[in-house]
C-alpha cells in the first residue's frame, strides 16, 4: 500500500457536537429554536445538502440556505477548537503512514474552512484534503475520492480506505478502491449489514484495528 484515505469527522475526529452546536446557534440567529428534523441524522452530509434539510423541515425560504451555511460555518469556527477531539489512534495512524513514506489522504464532505479548523484542531496535517466545497458532487459519488487520488498521485489499487458511513463505503467502493472499512463513529449510524457486507467493506471498532490489519503498529 502506498496510502491512506480517511474521511473526517466521526473517523479521524470527534466532531458531531461542535456541528450540531454549530448548527443550532445559526438557526437561533434566524430565529428558529425547533426544527422538526433530527440535525445529528444528516450530519455527514455536505453542508448545502444539511442546510437545504434544514431550511425545509423550518419552513424557511431556500434563498436562507446559503446565510444559514455561513452562520453554522461561523459559529463552527469558535467552538470547534474546544469540542474537536482525535478519534482513537487518529494521531498514530497519520505518524505510521509518514513514517513509512506514505500518503495521508483526507476526503470530507465538510466545507474546507470548517476541515482545515477542525484539522488544526487535533494537529493533523494531511498530504491531499478534498472537502465538500471542492466538487459538484459529494459522497456517496466517488468524485471526491477520484480527485484526492488524483492529486496525490495514487490509483485505487495503492490504497486502503476508512470511513464512518455507509456513503463513505459507497464513495471508496465506487472510486475502485478494495481495502475498505467501516470504523465506528462518534454518531450512532444504523448500518444495513447486508448491504455493508454486499459492498465487501471491512466493519472494525476503530482506526487501532485498521493499523493492526494494515500492517502499521
Amino acid at each position: 500500500m502506498s496510502g491512506g484515505v480517511f474521511d473526517l469527522d466521526g473517523t479521524l475526529a470527534s466532531t458531531a457536537m461542535a456541528h450540531l452546536r454549530a448548527w443550532q446557534l445559526a438557526l437561533a440567529e434566524v430565529g428558529v429554536t425547533d426544527v422538526k428534523i433530527e440535525i445529528r441524522g444528516l450530519l455527514g452530509m455536505r453542508a448545502y445538502d444539511i442546510a437545504k434539510e434544514i431550511v425545509r423541515a423550518a419552513g424557511l425560504s431556500y434563498d436562507m440556505i446559503g446565510k444559514l451555511i455561513d452562520l453554522k460555518v461561523k459559529h463552527f469556527d469558535v467552538i470547534v477548537p474546544s469540542l474537536a477531539k482525535p478519534m482513537p489512534c487518529a494521531v498514530n495512524m497519520a505518524r505510521a503512514l509518514r513514517g513509512r513514506g506514505m500518503k495521508f489522504v483526507v476526503v470530507t464532505s465538510s466545507l474546507r474552512r470548517n476541515a482545515v479548523r477542525v484539522l488544526e484542531s487535533i494537529g493533523l496535517k494531511p498530504d491531499v484534503l478534498v472537502a465538500g466545497d471542492d466538487v459538484d458532487r459529494g459522497k456517496p459519488d466517488p468524485e471526491p475520492v477520484l480527485l484526492a487520488l488524483e492529486l496525490a498521485g495514487l490509483s485505487p489499487k495503492e490504497v486502503f480506505a476508512v470511513g464512518d458511513t455507509l456513503n463513505d463505503v459507497k464513495a471508496y467502493r465506487s472510486a475502485g478502491i478494495d481495502r475498505v472499512y467501516l470504523v465506528k463513529g462518534d454518531v450512532e449510524v444504523p448500518v444495513d449489514e447486508s448491504e455493508l457486507k454486499g459492498l465487501g467493506a471491512h466493519r472494525v471498532e476503530s482506526l487501532c484495528d485498521v493499523m493492526r490489519l494494515e500492517g502499521l503498529t
